[in-house]
């Protein structure tokens, strides 16, 4: 019923004197502007009916979102996560040890990951081919 309801995303604006009156974004998720609570729930459950007489799978649908950030892959670099942290924890870490990046570490880039990702996923499934079929030879034999 979730995919169905009647949301909107608002964007507010914010500045403190700790973020040094620099606007701070927030976004709020809400019901979508003039419907109640009921109506939007109401409403969705309308929608959802209708798309099950129509042959929508929901249930399909969030399975494979859910496999496909399973098998997501992302870029990061050292220096958007130094900015996070200066961001968010400016007092509590030290601008030496963000802007120095860790000597030991080795960047991998995307594209080796997922070949990498790929490589595994390939060595499983081979893997669980070989054993059953023995499994099957094995049942088969009298016992």
């Amino acid at each position: 019923m979730l995919a169905t309801l009647p949301l909107e995303l608002r964007l507010r604006g914010k500045s403190t004197t700790q973020s040094h009156r620099s606007a701070i974004y927030y976004v709020d998720l809400t019901v979508r502007a003039g419907m109640t609570m009921g109506e939007a729930i109401t409403a969705a459950k309308l929608q959802g009916a209708e798309r099950s007489v129509q042959g929508f799978d929901q249930a399909a649908l969030d399975a494979a979102a859910h496999q496909g950030f399973a098998n997501g892959a992302f870029e990061e670099s050292e220096e958007e996560g130094a900015a996070v942290v200066e961001e968010f924890y400016p007092e509590e870490v030290g601008a030496s040890s963000i802007s120095k990046p860790a000597a030991n570490l080795v960047k991998v880039p995307l594209a080796d990951k997922l070949s990498y990702k790929a490589a595994q996923l390939n060595a499983s499934a081979g893997l669980a081919a070989s054993i059953l079929p023995a499994r099957a030879s094995a049942q088969d034999r009298p016992g």
